[in-house]
């Protein structure tokens, strides 16, 4: 009987899978060599760099030199490092002079990177000695695109002042970029400047929040077709959080209204001016109502000390059909609200024409 230095003898022949998307295979061819080992065995392919979510396959062939039957143990004979391996091994019972093969694969999906994964494999003499094999794949799995930051991400002051953020997204394959397309949505931010190297692009964002909400997001989602294809891929893709914060400052000028009103026609107008955050302040506004008046509004820009943060708008009031008793001079609220939930109330006092003679 040989020692157990001399168990098995593995033969380095195989071949390695690689399988994207619905299943499509294509299958390298490897030089065989011929690698005596002794001990427990530790089985190391590199499969080099690989598109992340293909799956990768490699099949390791070993021979019993032992003068007796090995069989792989029933109960926890095989074992995987992840779900993300497959590990079939044929056949589970080897008589002398006999050879396994050893099929690994690794799904690559997630593993953006540097990886290694794999299996174990006990096998068992008669005499119930053990043999441990460890199998396993390395490699480097690229994304078709990465971005530098992962987060485009604005304060409050970069909204205000009008900033650009810088993001550059990284291609690790041949891409055609004149099929390049970029959309953001929802259009919280804009595209100053797109510029385009040989390894990457540089796109220069400004954020244009609506007035609604405090803190905004949007996707900005880059697409473009390779130049030539990797297994079944034929275009890349890749998604950009963009995130940020503003200041809605609202306020009212004057911050107490008075309306010119004709007891005649019970009517009154008001005028005042809406100073908050830019682009859309009109469609802000959801609704303006007067305490016991039906009210009527226009909105106009008045004026727009900056077209990046901030627009003022002049509102024309018109306010009919009072509740009775009705008090002339009584102050009366005005509500506006804003779509978002915000709000702003100023007091108004309508105020008779004066009686001509």
């Amino acid at each position: 009987m040989k020692t157990m230095s001399r168990i098995l003898t593995v033969l380095a022949a195989a071949s390695m899978l690689a399988a994207v998307g619905c299943g499509h295979s294509q299958v390298t061819a490897l030089p065989e060599a011929r690698t005596p080992l002794s001990g427990d065995m530790n089985l190391v392919h590199d499969v080099g760099s690989v598109l992340e979510g293909t799956k990768v396959e490699h099949v390791f062939h070993i021979e019993n030199e032992f003068l007796t039957a090995l069989a792989i143990a029933e109960d926890g004979g095989i074992e995987k490092t992840c779900g993300c391996t497959t590990l079939d091994v044929s056949p589970r019972r080897l008589e002398p002079g006999e050879k396994a093969e050893i099929r690994l694969r690794v799904d690559t999906a997630g593993k953006s990177g540097r990886f290694r994964a794999g299996g174990l494999i006990r096998w068992r003499t008669e005499n119930s000695k053990s043999q441990q094999v460890n199998v396993s794949l390395e490699g480097l799995a690229k994304n078709l695109l990465d971005s530098q930051p992962g987060l485009v991400q604005f304060s409050a002051d970069d909204v205000a002042q009008g900033r650009s953020k810088e993001l550059l997204v990284f291609n690790s394959f041949d891409v055609d970029w004149a099929t390049l397309n970029v959309n953001i949505d929802p259009p919280n931010a804009e595209i100053l400047e797109t510029t385009i190297q040989d390894d990457h692009v540089k796109l220069l964002l400004r954020a244009r929040p609506s007035s609604e909400h405090t803190d905004f997001a949007a996707t900005l989602r880059l697409t473009a077709e390779l130049k030539q294809a990797v297994g079944d891929v034929t275009n890349c893709a890749i998604a950009v959080p963009v995130h940020g914060t503003q200041r809605i400052d609202l306020q009212v000028s004057p911050h107490v209204l008075f309306a010119t009103w004709s007891p005649e026609s019970n009517q009154g107008n008001a005028r005042f001016l809406l100073r908050g955050p830019a682009p859309n302040l009109t469609a802000s506004i959801s609704s303006i109502t007067c305490d016991g008046l039906r009210a009527a509004w226009t909105a106009t820009e008045f004026a727009s000390l900056n077209q990046l943060s901030s627009s003022t708008l002049q509102v024309e009031l018109s306010l009919t059909e009072p509740e009775d008793p009705f008090e002339l001079h009584q102050a009366r609220r005005v509500r506006i609200d804003f779509v978002g939930g915000r709000s702003l109330e100023v007091p108004v006092y309508l105020v008779a024409r004066p009686v001509r003679s």
